[in-house]
């Protein structure tokens, strides 16, 4: 990608790899905390060094505070890809995660694409409460008790989403200029929540690809 846009993008983890790549020529970081924000914007001038950044040098970052489904003011159809990566379990709602790719798609150009990270699966999301309780204080005992994983499930404040959902919204229309929804699953050697319980999702932008006809193969 040359151009990136990132929504929640926190303290940079991601941002910074991104934006640092002399093949960028614009990048956005834009997180709904104030701290966050101006931490990105001291530790990009302070610790990248403007002849490692190409032409663009520091100028090509810019930041804003705001949440994650207001992409207002930025050019609509002209950036290769947008990142929302580790921040949709605090989404209030899936309408809003909803709202979130909508104003998102509408600014990725054809051949770009949506990268909506770090999806926790709701599918997995019991089996996940359960293992944390017993890897705290909870014995075996307790975990295999219905009422029990009920209770662990119920406490759950992160929001879990259930990967079919996107592709029917791709199904409906409800994503503009997406020609396709990819699912992925995360991988790592250490096992951990991030590579057991999440996946990832990316929306390619483009025409959508017409399915080509059937061709009759004869028997050997």
């Amino acid at each position: 990608p040359t151009s990136i846009i990132e929504m929640g993008c926190g303290k940079g983890m991601i941002l910074f790899r991104t934006a640092a790549s002399p093949a960028v020529t614009r990048a956005i970081g834009a997180d709904l905390s104030r701290l966050a924000v101006e931490h990105v914007e001291r530790t990009w001038k302070s610790h990248f060094h403007r002849t490692t950044l190409g032409p663009a040098g520091h100028g090509k970052l810019s930041t804003y505070v705001r949440d994650a489904s207001n992409f207002a003011g930025f050019p609509d159809r002209s950036w290769s890809a947008v990142v929302v990566n580790g921040v949709s379990l605090y989404f209030p709602s899936m309408a809003y995660q909803v709202e979130v790719l909508a104003n998102g798609l509408a600014k990725v150009q054809d051949g770009g694409c949506f990268h909506l990270g770090d999806q926790r699966s709701l599918q997995h999301q019991r089996l996940f409460c359960v293992r944390k309780a017993r890897h705290m204080t909870s014995s075996f005992a307790e975990c295999i008790d219905r009422a029990f994983q009920d209770g662990q499930v119920a406490k759950d404040k992160d929001r879990s989403y259930d990967h079919r959902v996107f592709y029917a919204l791709r199904m409906r229309g409800l994503l503009a200029n997406a020609a396709a929804v990819e699912v992925q699953l995360k991988h790592g050697a250490i096992m951990s929540e991030f590579t057991r319980y999440r996946y990832n999702v990316l929306v390619h932008v483009g025409p959508t690809a017409q399915a080509l006809p059937l061709v009759h193969v004869a028997d050997a």
